[in-house]
């Protein structure tokens, strides 16, 4: 009886040790065969062009590592931003990318995915409790520009000297005062620079042109209009281009828009930094699915943009136009600056 009993017992035992392993084997199955889910916030989508390519570059990224990837828009609110990253946390998806246009408001979001165990990529800007923080150096974007703009004033003045205007981005972001003060350190090292004015835009051409419209009439003998993206500095380029009063003013900017290459290539505009924001897109989505896979990634890691004049704008349009129209084999996995070699032979 007691030879019996045993028997059971160990039958009862290899029958649950049979379920386990296979329940186990199901469930690693079904989680190997998952497709991970990457939430991509950004400020807006359709209102910038710039946007709509970096949405463009991370849905490419999720296609090559065979992911989904929700472009998401933030409507360029505030309130909205934060309410789409919490319905991301709700639905569970496998990593967030944000870039937030107020750091602080997403704070409590970031408590909340931290403890769903959902790793953000915070992006332009610096967030304590993000997983990753990511961007361009936009500092050094600021300051490659602004030493370039120095040698043309130098060149044309004599010495580097003028009046100085700044179309802002949206204040109190991250990406906003290091794009300014990259820029304006630069130039204020020169005795003979005055900055003017310094005024928001929120990232939209209708402010920039309206503020343009202003500085037409408050400031006659504006030497030099630099601003923080291609998508809004051209609009207010255009309007100085129609006022007799606007002609002489030079034009720098950043990100490497198309309309930015443009306003280059036809010698409206001295130069910007180059961003690419289809590589942007990539490589942050990139960055993303290194987190969700729990693959070991630093606290902080920035891209570097690439300055472009009307020496290399060629090479620049040559580049862009490949990775827009090639974009399913552009080779994303190099920098910025050694891709623009490539192009230039």
């Amino acid at each position: 009886m007691k030879q019996r009993g045993t028997l059971r017992l160990i039958s009862v035992f290899l029958v649950v040790c049979a379920t386990f392993f296979t329940t186990a084997n199901v469930h690693y199955a079904h989680a190997a065969g998952k497709k991970l889910t990457i939430a991509f916030i950004q400020i807006g989508i359709s209102a910038n062009p710039f946007w709509a390519d970096q949405a463009r570059g991370a849905t490419e990224a999720g296609r090559r590592l065979g992911i989904n990837v929700r472009n998401i828009s933030g409507n360029q609110k505030i309130s909205d931003q934060v309410q789409r990253m919490n319905e991301a946390i709700d639905q569970h998806v496998d990593a967030i990318e944000i870039i937030p246009l107020d750091p602080k408001s997403i704070e409590p979001a970031l408590k909340r995915a931290q403890k769903a165990h959902i790793p953000v990529l915070v992006l332009y800007s610096v967030a304590p409790n993000a997983t990753m923080i990511s961007g361009f150096d936009d500092f050094n974007s600021g300051k490659i520009v602004g030493n370039y703009v120095s040698q043309v004033l130098k060149k044309k003045y004599g010495s580097v000297k003028g009046q100085v205007a700044v179309l802002r981005g949206a204040l109190g972001q991250t990406l906003d005062s290091l794009r300014t003060n990259g820029f304006v350190n630069v130039l204020k090292k020169s005795s003979g620079i005055r900055v003017v004015s310094e005024q928001p835009t929120d990232w939209t051409a209708d402010k920039a042109v309206s503020i343009m419209q202003d500085w037409l009439v408050k400031y006659p003998n504006l030497s030099l209009v630099y601003g923080l993206s291609d998508t809004i500095t051209v609009p207010a380029l255009d309007v100085a281009l129609r006022s007799p009063s606007g002609k002489h003013i030079l034009f720098a900017s950043i990100d490497g828009d198309p309309i930015g290459l443009a306003a280059i290539k036809n010698g409206q505009m001295l130069a910007t930094a180059l961003y690419g924001p289809i590589y942007a897109g990539f490589r942050f989505t990139e960055m993303a699915y290194n987190l969700a896979k729990h693959h070991s990634m630093p606290h902080v890691r920035y891209l570097k943009s690439a300055l472009v004049t009307q020496q290399n704008i060629n090479a620049a349009l040559n580049m862009e136009n490949a990775m827009s129209k090639q974009i399913h084999t552009f080779k994303f996995d190099q920098g910025l600056a050694s891709a623009l070699k490539q192009y230039s032979h």
